[in-house]
């Protein structure tokens, strides 16, 4: 799929359950009742800016031409967040309180952010990057863990 083209829709599911799917995130009116926002496959180049999403608890992000992820994302309900298969090559500062799931595998990266700050972490994906090092404060406090 070529960068900036969408062939499939983005699918968005609602507090209610309701399902829509959308063409762009400027379509999206009501941020505030989303709670599933999987954009997989789509061919985007990048995220809104103002990622305030408070009820957000999944975000699949996976399989497009990102580059960056937005620098200030306020999702603080998020439990999984799959930004794997793209073409980032750094991510900002993050701080998701309630993520147990993050997948950053199949991308470009040579670090990771000083702040990531995930307390509830359970399951950490960082595969086929060009990763040399990784915190021992982030790792650690995932059960089973060792350095």
């Amino acid at each position: 799929m070529e960068p900036g083209i969408v062939l499939m829709q983005i699918k968005v599911q609602y507090t209610d359950n309701t399902i829509i799917y959308y063409e762009n995130f400027n379509e999206m009116i009501d941020t505030t009742n989303v709670i599933e926002i999987d954009g997989n496959d789509n061919g985007l180049i990048s995220l809104p800016d103002n990622m305030d999403f408070p009820n957000l608890k999944i975000l699949n992000c996976s399989s497009n031409y990102l580059t960056s992820l937005p620098l200030n994302m306020k999702c603080p309900n998020l439990i999984d967040f799959d930004c794997s298969d793209n073409n980032l090559i750094s991510l900002p500062d993050m701080e998701f309180p309630n993520l147990i799931t993050f997948n950053c595998s199949e991308n470009n990266l040579t670090a990771l952010p000083s702040n990531m700050n995930f307390p509830k972490l359970t399951h950490f994906f960082c595969s086929y990057n060009y990763l040399t090092t990784l915190a021992c404060d982030m790792i650690l406090p995932i059960p089973g863990s060792t350095y």
